[in-house]
């Protein structure tokens, strides 16, 4: 439940996510280099199609979406990516609403951010042998909990009581779990087989 259907929030609130979204989207869109088009194209796809598997857990509906995955490896790009492929997911198959599309967007986006910033803490630790998997683990654990964070924050700011909150905070955790380990494991792969290249700086 990542992504805000139409009708659930105010329109003042969705103005406000339309105007971060799209403030972030241009910031973000500085960094963009034409030469990582085919990466930034994997990752999108990979975002798009993960969101497309939606497990029921007490309730709600969960499902992957490797926000971290992508700050780890398109860096502060990972918040286009991501707000491209809510937007298809949004235009194909409902998920999420127009109106809601830049809440959707900037909640999943800045995720994707958190998860960047949090892998190159690993930059701290030079001698550290494990540093990267530890970090790249941190990054999609800490950015799936964010993301759920901003959702949370958002349905509360519309009216949703406290306990609506806590379940999804709760159903949530396994995905956050999930998230965490997917991007270590592959971080671990990438540095196994020479393709730490792949990872951003």
């Amino acid at each position: 439940m990542a992504h805000i259907q139409e009708g659930v929030i105010s329109g003042s609130l969705a103005a406000y996510g339309l105007v971060l979204s799209g403030a972030l989207s241009v910031v973000t869109g500085t960094k963009f280099k034409m030469n990582n088009v085919p990466k930034v194209a994997m990752v999108t796809a990979a975002v798009f199609c993960a969101s497309l598997l939606h497990f029921p857990l007490m309730g709600t509906s969960v499902h992957f979406t490797f926000v971290g995955l992508a700050g780890i490896l398109l860096g502060p790009a990972a918040f286009l990516s991501v707000a491209v492929a809510v937007f298809f997911q949004m235009l194909l198959f409902q998920h999420g609403g127009v109106s809601t599309l830049g809440v959707n967007a900037f909640n999943i986006g800045m995720a994707a951010l958190a998860g960047y910033y949090i892998f190159r803490l690993r930059y701290l630790f030079p001698k550290w042998r494990h540093s990267v998997t530890t970090f790249a683990f941190l990054a999609g654990f800490v950015a799936a909990i964010i993301m759920v964070f901003l959702l949370s924050a958002t349905l509360l700011l519309t009216g949703y009581p406290f306990a609506s909150v806590v379940v999804i905070f709760l159903s949530h955790t396994p995905v956050m779990l999930g998230e965490g380990l997917v991007t270590g494991f592959l971080a671990v792969a990438l540095q196994k087989n020479k393709g730490a290249s792949l990872l951003h700086d």
